[in-house]
């Protein structure tokens, strides 16, 4: 499910490059209803992770955290800098992953 919101995020920043070239994406074919789509999946995500909180709180707590804050910026400008930031706090995720299933 991250996944998926990490190819829209790459495709909502590409978006008006893709445009300019006629290259038909998702982002350019649903236009600013990506956006939304993202939401989606972001609060979809968010709630298959609260179903996991009492089983596995080290792994739904930093994804809950992870998901509010990309949450939070999918109403603001979507560019490279967020895509970045989605890699890096992607790989901290990660980590606390891996520490839970060793």
């Amino acid at each position: 499910m991250l996944n998926i919101i990490a190819q829209l995020i790459h495709e909502i920043s590409h978006r008006a490059e893709d445009k300019r070239i006629d290259k038909i994406t998702t982002a350019v074919r649903f236009g600013e209803n990506t956006k939304n789509i993202l939401r989606a999946f972001v609060v979809l995500s968010g709630v298959l992770s609260l179903m996991l909180l009492e089983k596995m709180p080290f792994v739904s707590i930093p994804t809950l955290v992870f998901l509010t804050y990309f949450f939070w910026h999918s109403y603001g400008n979507i560019g490279k800098g967020l895509r970045k930031k989605y890699k890096i706090l992607g790989a901290v995720c990660g980590i606390f992953y891996l520490i839970n299933f060793l």
